[in-house]
């Protein structure tokens, strides 16, 4: 055989090796990661600004899902990356978009007071009267309340936001 036909004969065979590593990475899941960084959802499409500049899009669908309501926000993400994209898992916000720690959770009613079980800090905070009054028609839905603590598990509210995402629940 001569040398010429030789050597397309390893190319033919280099190249029907990779194709079949080529299609197995395009259907991986991607890589676990854990993410920090502010939520960018200016048409409803949530993206993750990180800290080096980079954006990524995100797909948080069911229990990890209302990430385009909180435009603004510092989060932590976990999921599965995948060249540009994030499909999340779980979810919780580290600061509100006013610069106040942040804390997320179900809102409860605790008799006639309103409070969260922090899915961050596992810590049953009750809320202010005002933020009881605001707050007391959305019972049972996922929210993100921003303030500080003003005694012992009472949570003053500056800002707060019931998740758009009806499914979404505090993991």
């Amino acid at each position: 055989m001569p040398n010429g036909q030789r050597r397309a004969g390893r190319g033919l065979r280099l190249v029907s090796s990779i194709v079949p590593i080529t299609a197995l990475l395009s259907t991986a899941p991607g890589c676990a990661v854990t993410l920090r960084g502010i939520i960018e959802a200016p048409e409803g499409s949530a993206r993750l600004r990180l800290l080096d500049g980079r954006s990524l899009r995100l797909l948080a669908i069911g229990p990890a899902g209302g990430l385009d309501s909180l435009d603004g926000a510092w989060v932590e993400v976990e999921g599965q990356r995948t060249l540009g994209t994030v499909r999340v898992a779980w979810w919780t916000v580290t600061e509100g978009p006013h610069g106040f720690p942040a804390y997320v959770g179900v809102l409860q009613a605790f008799g006639s007071q309103l409070g969260i079980e922090d899915r961050g800090s596992g810590a049953t905070l009750l809320l202010d009267d005002a933020a009881v009054d605001a707050l007391w028609p959305a019972r049972g839905r996922l929210a993100v309340l921003e303030g500080y603590i003003d005694g012992p598990h009472r949570l003053h509210v500056t800002w707060s936001k019931v998740v758009d995402d009806a499914g979404a629940e505090a993991r």
